[in-house]
This record gives structure tokens, C-alpha cells and sequence, in this order.
């Protein structure tokens, strides 16, 4: 050690002078070897560092697997939880109306219709909860088939006019005489609809307007989803299609959300090679515009 507390390495070397002439003395050679030294003491300090680091990330990764089966095991079992009462529900309704029949009075009727659109919500929520799940384990199947996207889109509009009429927010629809006939998975397809319909819905102030419309263009479904809501700057739009972000507070608290339903309907519509745009402007409202290909590869099913 010198003076000054530096610590100082030398490397010591004794050898004959003449090997063949060991009396005529020995050489000492004095090297500082204080640099390569220290360096090697630093790369075996960084290996012992990296070695508890390894550890310690190979421990958090079963960690997060652990948590991750955990999860997937509480959404699966609260899903099915949440889908029994909600069935009940909607076969104790279809019950009421067919046992009062023409005794149903309009505010009665508007009471179940309701009743029907809130457990159609709830059962929106869960089928994004288990989307998502599938979604992160590259799970997510999609079932080709044709079908009338007219009437899906209808059928759709139709689940949501008592929620609309309670906020007296006009829902509107355009469709093409023709029918847009598309293949495609129907439930995955009804689901992006519906969760482009709900957003519009809780960002529409009372007395607003909504307004649905399907076109066929080049070879595509062409569906626009607008609202006289409140708008969105830049930022907002950008991380709009992020897990769990919400551009605000709603307008209405009853349907608040949980901040799925756009990654989940963006999610949709790409593994069905389609895209999904949106434009808006704070105080001019938004549009959401989905196109879909009329036709997917045979061979699509999986995402991932």
C-alpha cells in the first residue's frame, strides 16, 4: 500500500543472468502490474455481479409466470362466475315478456329493454377480459364464416338503443341497399362494433348523436363509428389503443369501463388483416373507421 492509501501491484522476477554461468549472479525484475490487475479484478467483480443478477431475474421470471397462471386462473373462474347470474337475468326477462305479453306497459318495456342492454355491457366486459387473456398468451382464435354484415350491424345498434334513449343520445344508421356480405368471425366482429359503440356512447353528452355507417369500398367492409362527443387532442389519440388508458372521465359514470374495449377491437380487426383509424378534434367529436377485407386466407386462426 502507498502512501495516500493507493494500493499498488508489482510483479516480482528472479532469473540467472547467464544460465550457463549460475555464479555470475541473478536479475531481478520489478513490474507494475497495478492496471491489468485492477482490471481483472473488475471483470471478475462484474462476472459475480452478473451471476446474482442472473439469479435474481431467473427468479423474478418464475415469479411473473407464477403470477400470470394465477391471473389467467381468477379471470377464468370469474368469467364463469359472472356468466351464470347474467344468463338467469336474461331468461327471467324473456320469461316476463312472455307471460305479459300485450299487458306490457312502455314504461315497463323500456324497463327490460334496459335490464337486457346493461347485462349485454357486463357481458361485453367479460368477453374483453378473456380476449385479452387470449390475446397475451397468443390464444386468440377467430371462425371464419359468411355472414350479412348489414344485419350484424343492425342487431348490434338495436342492443344499445335503450342505453341510448336513456341519455337521449339519437343512435343513427346508414347502410348500403346491397348487402355487405363478409367472412369473418361474426362474435369477434359483433364484439368490435360493440365496443366502438359503447366508447362512442359514454363520451356522447345527453342530446348528442351517434351515428353508424357501412359501405363497401375496393374489395372492403368500410364501417365509420361517430359521435358529437368531446373530442380528443393529439396525445390522447395517440394512446388511445393502449390497455387500460381512458381519454378522461365519460360523460355517463354508469358505464364506466375498465379502458379494454379499443385494444381489444383494434386487436379484432388486425388479426382479421384489417385496420383501424380514428379522427377527432377536442370539441368537434371523433370517428372510428374500421375496414375489413370482405375475404380472410384460409389457413388464418390464431393470432400471434
Amino acid at each position: 500500500e502507498m502512501p495516500g492509501g493507493s494500493i499498488t501491484y508489482l510483479n516480482f522476477q528472479v532469473m540467472p543472468i547467464d544460465d550457463e554461468n549460475p555464479g555470475a549472479g541473478l536479475l531481478l525484475i520489478i513490474e507494475d502490474v497495478t492496471h491489468s490487475s485492477e482490471l481483472e479484478q473488475r471483470v471478475a467483480q462484474d462476472r459475480n455481479e452478473l451471476r446474482l443478477a442472473q439469479r435474481a431475474l431467473e427468479e423474478a421470471n418464475r415469479e411473473l409466470d407464477r403470477l400470470g397462471r394465477f391471473k389467467s386462473f381468477v379471470i377464468s373462474m370469474a368469467a364463469h362466475d359472472m356468466r351464470s347470474p347474467l344468463g338467469v337475468i336474461m331468461l327471467y326477462v324473456d320469461i316476463l315478456r312472455q307471460e305479459l305479453g300485450p299487458a306490457i306497459t312502455p314504461k315497463l318495456g323500456y324497463g327490460l329493454d334496459m335490464i337486457m342492454s346493461q347485462v349485454n355491457w357486463l357481458r361485453g366486459l367479460i368477453y374483453d377480459l378473456l380476449s385479452m387473456e387470449q390475446a397475451e398468451q397468443g390464444k386468440l382464435l377467430i371462425n371464419l364464416e359468411p355472414f350479412n354484415l348489414n344485419e350484424l350491424v343492425l342487431n348490434v345498434l338495436t342492443g344499445f338503443q335503450a342505453m341510448a334513449a336513456a341519455d337521449r343520445i339519437d343512435l343513427a344508421l346508414q347502410v348500403p341497399a346491397k348487402p355487405v356480405l363478409l367472412t369473418a368471425d361474426p362474435e369477434r366482429i359483433k364484439q368490435v362494433i360493440s365496443n366502438l359503440l359503447s366508447n362512442a356512447l359514454k363520451y356522447t353528452p345527453e342530446d348528442g348523436r351517434v351515428s353508424l355507417n357501412l359501405r363497401q369500398e375496393a374489395g372492403q367492409a368500410v364501417l365509420d363509428v361517430s359521435d358529437t362527443g368531446r373530442g380528443m387532442d393529439a396525445s390522447q389519440v395517440e394512446s388511445l389503443f393502449r390497455p387500460y388508458y381512458r381519454a378522461g372521465a365519460p360523460e355517463k359514470s354508469r358505464m364506466m369501463g375498465i379502458g379494454l374495449g379499443l385494444f381489444i377491437a383494434r386487436t379484432l380487426v388486425e388479426i382479421h388483416h384489417g385496420t383501424i383509424t380514428v379522427s377527432s378534434q377536442p370539441g368537434h367529436g371523433t370517428t372510428f373507421t374500421v375496414r375489413l377485407p370482405l375475404s380472410q386466407p384460409s389457413d388464418k386462426n390464431p393470432i400471434g
